[in-house]
């Protein structure tokens, strides 16, 4: 009798669905309902029964568990292929100081001439406003449309920008454009649609990219 007994237990215990020792946490008739077993029946069960029912429920929450742990890093994976890409294309690694100086300037050179077009216009708000000193351009839209603010940031290499409307965002020297690492958008692209979106009209920023004023 005994080594009969034995022998079963190293099968079961050998199998592929076999499970570890019993599970520190207790397992009672709330837990039974909730994993759709019937109690009465889940009380007429032995002990090894009950236990094989953890593992399977475990197996299971387990799964899910992965299933949802995959689909977050897909996600990640997905919103972070800009800022990968570009991170491999780092300017500071393309870029050398002089290049970048004269890149930046003449990018908020071109801006800040659009902006003093734009406040020129029949449909400018009295208040608006434009100054460009020091490597800081600040737009103050005016008609409570709130102030951008773009200026160079040497040490990163970058420039940088405060929308009134997306917020801070950090540019860097991609592809002859300056690129937002983490949405892949261009500098002139953003402008081009909060500005157009502001005024009531279409107004191409991204003409200012490539423009001798």
């Amino acid at each position: 009798m005994y080594p009969y007994f034995i022998i079963t237990t190293i099968a079961i215990a050998s199998s592929d669905d076999a499970f570890p020792s019993p599970p520190q946490a207790s397992y009672d008739i709330s837990d039974a309902a909730v994993s759709g077993i019937n109690c009465a029946a889940y009380r007429q069960m032995s002990s090894w029964q009950r236990m094989r029912i953890i593992h399977n429920q475990g197996k299971a929450l387990n799964a899910i568990s992965r299933t949802r742990h995959q689909a977050d890093v897909d996600q990640l994976h997905t919103s972070g292929i800009f800022a990968q890409s570009f991170r491999n294309k780092s300017t500071q690694e393309v870029l050398t100081e002089m290049q970048y100086e004269k890149l930046a300037d003449e990018a908020l050179d071109y801006l800040a001439e659009m902006f003093e077009i734009l406040g020129d216009s029949d449909d400018s708000a009295s208040d608006f406003d434009c100054t460009f000193s020091s490597g800081v351009l600040t737009v103050a839209l005016g008609g409570g449309h709130g102030t951008y603010v773009i200026n160079k940031q040497t040490p990163n290499k970058q420039i940088w920008l405060s929308s009134p409307i997306s917020g801070p965002k950090r540019y860097d020297y991609v592809g002859n454009r300056w690129v937002y690492a983490h949405d892949g958008k261009a500098l002139h692209d953003l402008l081009t649609e909060e500005i157009s979106t502001t005024f009531g009209r279409h107004i191409d920023f991204t003409t200012a990219e490539r423009w001798d004023p």
